[in-house]
C-alpha cells in the first residue's frame, strides 16, 4: 500500500491512497485510488487518555476491472494511540468499511488491536489481530494475526516486514509483507 500525508495542521492530516500494481492469477492491474484525511481528536496523551483521531477515506474506481469495486467506496476509522511505556505502544483502530459488491452496498466493520515494542533506536517489533466483521454476510468475517519486525534507517527512512496467518475460513492462509516509508518532508 502506497499512502502519501501531508500535514494540513497540527491536527489535520490529508492522504493520498493506493495499494499499487496488485499481481493476481492472470494478470496484473492497478488498485482504486483514495482521498483522505485524519483529524486528531486528542493529540498527545494524557494520562490514561490515549491519543485519539478519526479517520476517513472516499476510493474513486480507478482500478483495472480485477482489482477495482466497481464503483465509489469509503472507509471510517476511530483510531487510538497509548504508549503503555517509553518502548511499548497499543494501537486501537475500529470502523465501517461501505463498499459495492453484487448491485448492493456492503458494510463491514473492521477492526485491528496491535502491540509494538521499540527494542533500541534502530529495531522494533510487533504483533496484531485485525479482520472485519461483516454486517451483511457476503464477504464472511476474516480474522488474521501477524507478527513483524521494523527497522529506522535514519530519521526519515524505516522499513517493515511481517507475516500474517489467517485465523479464520474467509482470511488468506498466509500473507507475506514488507514495505518501507520515506518521509519527505
Amino acid at each position: 500500500m502506497t499512502e502519501l500525508r501531508y500535514g494540513l495542521h497540527d491536527r489535520i492530516e490529508a492522504r493520498l491512497i493506493s495499494s499499487g500494481l496488485n499481481v493476481y492469477d492472470g494478470g496484473m492491474g492497478m488498485a482504486d485510488l483514495g482521498i483522505g484525511a485524519k483529524l486528531a481528536l486528542v493529540a498527545e496523551q494524557k494520562g490514561i487518555i490515549p491519543q485519539t483521531s478519526i479517520r476517513g477515506d472516499f476510493y474513486i474506481p480507478f482500478g483495472d476491472s480485477n482489482t477495482s469495486w466497481g464503483g465509489f467506496y469509503h472507509n471510517e476509522l476511530f483510531m487510538t494511540h497509548h504508549n503503555l511505556s517509553d518502548h511499548t505502544t497499543l494501537l486501537t483502530n475500529i470502523g465501517p468499511s461501505v463498499y459495492p459488491a453484487s448491485n448492493k452496498t456492503n458494510i463491514d466493520m473492521q477492526y485491528s488491536i496491535a502491540l509494538g515494542h521499540a527494542i533500541n533506536d534502530k529495531w522494533g517489533i510487533f504483533t496484531d489481530v485485525y479482520g472485519s466483521w461483516s454486517i451483511d454476510s457476503i464477504t464472511g468475517n476474516p480474522v488474521s494475526v501477524d507478527a513483524g519486525a521494523t527497522y529506522n534507517v535514519n530519521d526519515n527512512v524505516s522499513t517493515w516486514a511481517s507475516i500474517a496467518l489467517g485465523l479464520s475460513e474467509s482470511a488468506p492462509d498466509i500473507n507475506l509483507g514488507v514495505g518501507i516509508a520515506v518521509g519527505l518532508l
